[in-house]
């Protein structure tokens, strides 16, 4: 098959959906098929192209200035873009709000090529409420007329393929297909010596913003200075340098080797986000073996999910009181540690995601092809 697959970013620029994005082309490549990969190459990241990636010139003036990822495309990369909708036998959309995917959407409708889309996320709660606002505007009109008319929907949560349920009638019932973990990199190898009780180590991994919860941290570490915070991240609407606690070391985004040693090392992973479906760090600790605590809307993306992570009330009190039944626990710790292992080896294989997605493709292909051929002979 050839496949074009189109996202925000590429993986330079450290994001779930671009991660997601890589191990999905990696595998699909790997299968033998051809891909062709395009999305937003944005200045401060550079992507150094391999064969069949084709970065597209963009501005990220969203993201400096309003706070939130939306690469806008230069005019002149839309126009190039076509050669590669025309060259395709199908179409991997990831992502249904972003301007170069919608185009590539529509063009592919237009010319009648199979176009599968996967939905990472749903609403994000926005500190700003006219964010809000546009984002609900912009699910229900542009979202709804993508997804409905998608040949295949596919979700990375039960959660977030429950809410676009409520008001998108799909042509096909929806799919979920988690997202997966590299056991080479985040595999069940014996986990680092755990941190002593008296000295608890949480790690956070993700961008600095209010939907991962950085707020609620702030507080949790101001209240609590005997338990050390190593956040790895880049920064966003959110800080944390400017906080000044000295229980609280920052990274900069880390390559996967070195971010499977903080997994390891770690007494808990804390990720208080709402908003995101199913975090692809959550996926990894869990590999890990890292005991992870997220809030009740996270622990719904999955069934079993809720078994093996601990879960909080999203309160500076709630977070608080969740961290210290895990940390002051050996006994749940190990729990959370064997049972977050063994969920991720069973269910969460980006091997498996890649097979179900290629089987998927040619399922579409296929029947796309025999009503094209019933099309001709019906004009004959």
């Amino acid at each position: 098959m050839k496949i074009l697959v189109t996202a925000n970013y590429y993986p330079e620029k450290v994001g779930g959906i671009e991660i997601v994005a890589h191990n999905l082309v990696s595998r699909f490549r790997k299968a033998g098929h051809e891909v062709r990969w395009v999305a937003s190459d944005v200045h401060d990241r550079r992507r150094i192209p391999r064969e069949g990636d084709y970065p597209i010139k963009a501005w990220n003036f969203t993201e400096k200035r309003l706070g939130f990822p939306y690469p806008v495309p230069h005019p002149s990369a839309l126009k190039a873009t076509r050669e590669h909708i025309e060259w395709a036998d199908v179409i991997h959309v990831h992502d249904c709000l972003y301007i170069h995917n919608q185009y590539i959407f529509w063009q592919a409708r237009r010319l009648h090529k199979p176009a599968i889309l996967t939905q990472h996320i749903g609403t994000v709660p926005y500190p700003q409420p006219y964010k809000g606002v546009l984002q609900k505007l912009a699910y229900h009109s542009i979202g709804k007329a993508i997804l409905s008319r998608a040949d295949q929907a596919i979700f990375v949560s039960e959660s977030v393929k429950s809410w676009f349920e409520s008001f998108v009638h799909f042509k096909r019932a929806p799919r979920v297909i988690p997202n997966g973990v590299d056991p080479r990199v985040f595999g069940d190898e014996d986990r680092e010596a755990t941190p002593s009780i008296a000295s608890p180590s949480l790690l956070f991994v993700g961008r600095f913003t209010q939907k991962k919860g950085l707020a609620l941290i702030r507080e949790v570490a101001a209240s609590r200075p005997d338990w050390t915070w190593t956040l790895v991240g880049t920064p966003g609407e959110i800080n944390p340098a400017e906080w000044g606690f000295p229980n609280v070391i920052l990274l900069p985004p880390c390559p996967q080797s070195e971010l499977r040693k903080l997994y390891r090392a770690a007494s808990l992973l804390v990720l208080p986000s709402v908003g995101e479906g199913f975090p692809l760090v959550v996926a990894e600790g869990l590999g890990c073996g890292t005991p992870v605590l997220i809030g009740s809307e996270t622990a719904a993306a999955l069934p079993g999910l809720a078994d093996c992570v601990a879960v909080a009330e999203l309160t500076t009190e709630g977070l608080s009181r969740a961290i210290e039944d895990v940390v002051t626990d050996s006994r749940r710790s190990s729990q959370l540690s064997a049972a977050g292992r063994n969920f991720a080896t069973r269910y969460l294989n980006w091997d498996y995601a890649s097979d179900t997605y290629l089987q998927l493709f040619e399922a579409i292909l296929a029947e796309k092809n025999v009503d094209r051929q019933f099309r001709k002979l019906a004009t004959t």
